[in-house]
């Protein structure tokens, strides 16, 4: 999720999810954020500082 700009939408579907829903509900229950939220958060924390 965060070194990829593919839509999430594109990845539900990659990993077999049968709806936007069931992903996002199985992902905030084992990351404890919105897919949305989780890759905004870790991609500002995983750029190198210039």
């Amino acid at each position: 999720m965060v070194s990829s700009e593919a839509p999430i939408e594109q990845i539900v579907l990659k990993y077999g999810f049968s709806s936007l829903n069931t992903f996002y509900i199985a992902f905030k229950k084992r990351y404890g954020d919105t897919p949305a939220v989780y890759r905004k958060s870790n991609q500002k924390s995983a750029r190198k500082p210039d």
